[in-house]
């Protein structure tokens, strides 16, 4: 998980930051006089950054320990200080109540600028203001006070940031618990955000699942009489939580009940489909199906009835056209089906014809999203069919649409 603290904006530094000749002429050892050979890096070592980053509060600000001593630091503590092992003294607590502490830091950050590299201060900026915006724990008016300042100067806000990153946890935050609700839910958008459609929810990490998101919980009606739950990614939770039940965030607010509408269609027309009742002779028309869409024997239809464009939204205008193209050169095929299907067991097609118009009317009552419905007709046929050709179903769903037992001419 994203986190703003010391160890990760002195990574950040530590990327970028050039360490001066001197600091390498260190001794091989202790009998040993002559200098080491060592040269500059591109990066600098841990030591360095951490010496560099906290030494000028210390001068600024005297920092002690409990027996009034000065805080000094050794290998092993910056260590444990880079990866996040442990905190930051906590003598460093009161050097943040002092107003002129951040202005020695600005001064600080002034002179540190000329040790970066020059073609990645740019990117130094950039993972700083990314650490800012993914961290979950960065509230968005600090977010936002901080982004403000990156617009005015380097200095202010490097110096900012890392204020606002001392004065945060340094030791690693534990990743939010799998939780059985929270994994269900991120299951169902295939473990990306239903608000942002972008981010993972549910990360592998080393072989392991983490959780990157939150649950939330928002009323789906205006009265908030009724509430629902949503797995949403770290950043989304972010502007959530900025915006209480986000009815102060309309846009959010009005995806998340799209969403949750959604589901609950889905789970209508589910339940609706293990209700309903189709007769097996519609085996029959899909094996028939079938072996003509392999041969291709279908001749096109010249429309009578009511156009499928007249019982189809404007806002479904692809669903029309696929549906129309289906019509035009299977209806003739699937009708000649039920045809010879009543020849032999009379009345057998209105039997299906009347069950498939009261699975569109039960559905209608779930859903008014036309593509849902026409999707769960055919997905209907097909599992009580048995087939394996799911293009059969589509076409005789379709035909359905064009004999009018599916969807009514549009008002």
């Amino acid at each position: 998980m994203t986190q703003l603290c010391f160890a990760t904006f002195a990574k950040a530094l530590q990327k970028v930051l050039i360490q001066p000749v001197a600091v390498y002429n260190t001794p091989t050892g202790p009998a040993v006089k002559r200098p080491s050979k060592a040269r500059p890096k591109m990066t600098s070592t841990d030591a360095y950054v951490v010496e560099r980053l906290l030494r000028w509060i210390q001068d600024a600000y005297p920092i002690i320990d409990k027996d009034q001593a000065e805080v000094w630091r050794t290998s092993k503590t910056v260590s444990d200080l880079m990866n996040q092992k442990i905190e930051l003294h906590t003598g460093f607590a009161p050097a943040l109540l002092d107003k002129n502490v951040y202005v020695a830091g600005v001064r600080e950050f002034g002179k540190l600028k000329s040790q970066i590299v020059p073609t990645r201060k740019d990117d130094f900026t950039a993972e700083l203001v990314q650490l800012i915006k993914d961290d979950p724990e960065v509230s968005l008016k600090e977010a936002e006070k901080l982004l403000a300042i990156a617009e005015r100067s380097d200095e202010q806000f490097w110096a900012a940031t890392f204020m606002s990153a001392i004065a945060r946890p340094n030791r690693k935050r534990h990743e939010p618990d799998m939780t059985a609700e929270g994994l269900v839910l991120a299951a169902r958008h295939n473990d990306l955000c239903p608000l942002c459609g972008k981010e993972k929810l549910v990360a592998r990490v080393k072989g392991q699942r983490l959780a990157h998101f939150e649950v939330i919980t928002f009323p789906v009606d205006d009265d908030g009489s009724q509430t629902a739950s949503e797995a949403v990614c770290l950043k989304c939770a972010k502007l959530v939580a900025a915006h209480g039940v986000l009815f102060s965030d309309e846009n959010s607010l009005v995806k998340l009940r799209a969403v949750y509408g959604r589901r609950n269609a889905a789970e209508g027309l589910r339940d609706a489909a293990l209700e309903a009742q189709l007769h097996p002779a519609i085996s029959d028309i899909i094996e028939q199906l079938g072996e003509k869409i392999l041969t291709g024997g279908a001749s096109p239809l010249r429309l009578e009835a009511i156009p499928v464009a007249r019982k189809i939204r404007p806002e479904f205008y692809e669903l029309s056209q696929r549906i129309l193209i289906l019509v035009l050169q299977w209806y003739r095929v699937v009708e000649q089906g039920f045809r010879e299907l009543e020849g032999k067991h009379r009345s057998r097609f209105t039997v299906i014809a009347t069950q498939v118009a009261d699975f569109y009317e039960n559905a209608c009552q779930v859903t008014d999203d036309q593509q849902e419905i026409f999707d769960a007709v055919a997905s209907w046929i097909h599992t009580n069919s048995g087939s394996t050709n799911p293009n059969a179903s589509r076409i005789v769903a379709a035909f359905f649409v064009q004999n009018c037992e599916v969807f009514d001419e549009v008002a």
